[in-house]
């Protein structure tokens, strides 16, 4: 806890003075909470939630600012929608609730409600955040930036760098896997392996998306070696998932790009998104057998036969799972969020196999009905996505690649939430997953402030001009669906 009280002053200044940089001061305290637990006493598992600790501040500085968090960002001015995602989140609040009366222990519902809910303030912050797709690069490249350096600690750990911040918390560092067989597996900095993969591959997707959407001669020359040394330094993990998701994240993107663009305006994509498939397949075909890659690539390369066994036996099929182990209403809010076993319940202990993938996650935890409430509130907020991506299109082609990029990393980790849902528990990964989602759906808001900054400037330029256009005759009747107007000149 001193580490949040040292952090609170400074960061209580910062979100007075621009809760803008409070907000991306989370993203340096995501990578850094794991090192700095790494080294104090005990690894405190409270230091898990100091990047949502700091996003606080920056949602004080915002609220301040723009009002209260309201759901208009993922709701538009739809009423049903709003409404259905009020009801989502009381029935989490419930169901938090009945956790704590069933489980007699605050933390588990304060994780799983965390779980569920962390997302909307991120999503908020990032939609109030924007002002223009500068303000989103200015995101992505802080992210890019830090993420790369820690990638960097997955490789010194591989080389062998003996400290206590290239171990994992927890220790267990070796997987058993089928065709590679024993795996040894490298966190570098970050407090496990998932954890280390998953960021290495939201690293590259990101330097993707600037690249393609933003340009410049220097990012498309230095995009290329980013991808390549982020994937291989996620391959060093010994997870497979964060190859899935970059796979998928490259497919949607280039057909999103070829769905809205012209063939024309469809090649230097087209370039970016072959040349890392080519990386990737480089990766997992070519490094020779004595390489001390072998092991992990061998693995990697079982990453897609894999998946539809994870997909139908702990995705679809765990929600049977779910249901076997909470019953039709569920068990509470948080009674399979990992990391409550620490607090003498909850987890793989409580629901048992539900806890793996997404779906039997929540359908163990919320009952049915909690289900049936998450698949209806993303069907409908998806709809809210797919508006602002059709004005993106209509509007501006580089809103639109980098709209349709982050969309991309975003849909690309459904799949693997439904097959594997533990590393979507992490608060700063829904962090960013959240502010992804809301930069997309900040696109009208994006608009309408570049409408009044051109109409401002228009007027600076020209404020004693009269106006342009003739105003309308005075209409004199109505007959039947037809308006009778007066002639210009009439004294009627």
């Amino acid at each position: 806890m001193l580490v949040f009280g040292l952090a609170a002053l400074p960061l209580l200044l910062l979100a007075a003075s621009n809760w803008r940089y409070a907000f991306l001061a989370a993203i340096l305290a995501g990578f850094a909470q794991d090192p700095i637990r790494k080294v104090l006493a005990g690894q405190p598992i409270t230091m898990v939630v100091f990047s949502a600790f700091v996003l606080m501040f920056a949602l004080v500085g915002a609220m301040m600012k723009h009002g209260m968090v309201t759901m208009r960002p993922m709701a538009g001015n739809s009423p049903r929608t709003q409404t259905l995602l009020r009801v989502f989140v009381l029935y989490v609040l419930i169901q938090a609730v009945l956790a704590l009366l069933r489980f007699k222990s605050v933390m588990i519902p304060a994780i799983g409600t965390l779980a569920y809910l962390l997302p909307i303030p991120a999503l908020w912050m990032a939609y109030q955040f924007v002002r223009g797709p500068e303000d989103v690069r200015r995101f992505l490249r802080v992210y890019v930036v830090i993420g790369v350096v820690v990638a960097l600690s997955i490789y010194l750990g591989n080389a062998g760098y003996g400290s206590l911040l290239f171990e994992p918390i927890g220790g267990d560092r070796i997987i058993f896997d089928r065709v590679a067989g024993i795996v040894e597996t490298n966190s570098g900095w970050l407090r496990s392996a998932e954890v280390a993969a998953w960021h290495a591959g939201a690293v590259a997707c990101m330097a993707i998306v600037l690249s393609v959407a933003f340009g410049g001669p220097l990012t498309r020359l230095l995009t290329p070696g980013i991808v390549l040394f982020c994937i291989y330094a996620a391959i060093l993990t010994g997870r497979r998932k964060v190859l899935a998701v970059a796979m998928l994240f490259c497919a949607i993107y280039y057909l999103g790009n070829y769905y809205f663009q012209k063939r024309s305006n469809r090649r230097g994509g087209l370039v970016i998104v072959l040349m890392v498939l080519l990386l990737l397949t480089g990766a997992l075909t070519m490094a020779p057998e004595a390489s001390n890659f072998s092991p992990y690539l061998a693995r990697s390369s079982t990453v897609f036969s894999d998946a539809w066994h994870r997909l139908s036996g702990m995705g679809i099929g765990s929600i049977g799972n779910g249901l076997d182990a909470g019953g039709f209403f569920g068990m509470g809010t948080g009674a399979g969020a990992q990391g409550t076993q620490a607090f003498g319940a909850g987890g793989a202990a409580t629901v048992g196999g539900a806890s793996e993938g997404g779906l039997g996650k929540i359908t163990a935890e919320l009952g049915l009905p909690g289900l049936l409430l998450a698949v209806a509130s993303a069907w409908l907020v998806a709809r809210q996505v797919r508006r602002s991506i059709g004005l993106a299109a209509a509007s501006d082609p580089r809103l639109l690649k980098l709209s349709l990029g982050l969309l991309a990393f975003v849909a690309a980790n459904v799949p693997v939430f439904v097959g594997a849902s533990q590393i979507y528990g992490d608060p700063f990964v829904l962090i960013m997953l959240g502010s992804m989602l809301g930069f997309v759906l900040a696109v009208p808001r994006i608009l309408h402030l570049r409408r009044i900054r051109q109409a401002g400037s228009e007027l600076a330029q020209h404020p004693l001009a009269p106006p342009t256009f003739r105003p309308a005759a005075p209409v004199v009747s109505i007959r039947g669906n037809q308006e009778q107007r007066a002639p210009q000149g009439d004294s009627r």
